[in-house]
């Protein structure tokens, strides 16, 4: 019991999710080949380091998926 009070602080250290910034990702898997459209995208919140290099939907509609 005492060890289960203990370590509730830390698990919920642990599994918390960090904060992000709002950035555009696909709402579906893409498969290769597939041209992307504005459609494709949603709005959600990522690490700030990935947010930085996000394209917006206009800027990625039309391009080819590659990987």
């Amino acid at each position: 019991m005492l060890a289960a009070l203990l370590l509730a602080p830390a698990l919920a250290a642990a599994t918390a999710i960090p904060a992000g910034e709002a950035a555009p990702v696909l709402a579906r898997t893409v498969e290769r080949g597939e041209v992307l459209s504005k459609a494709d995208f949603v709005t959600a919140p990522v690490l700030a380091a990935i947010a930085r290099n996000a394209l917006s939907p206009a800027e990625a509609a039309g391009q080819e998926a590659v990987r």
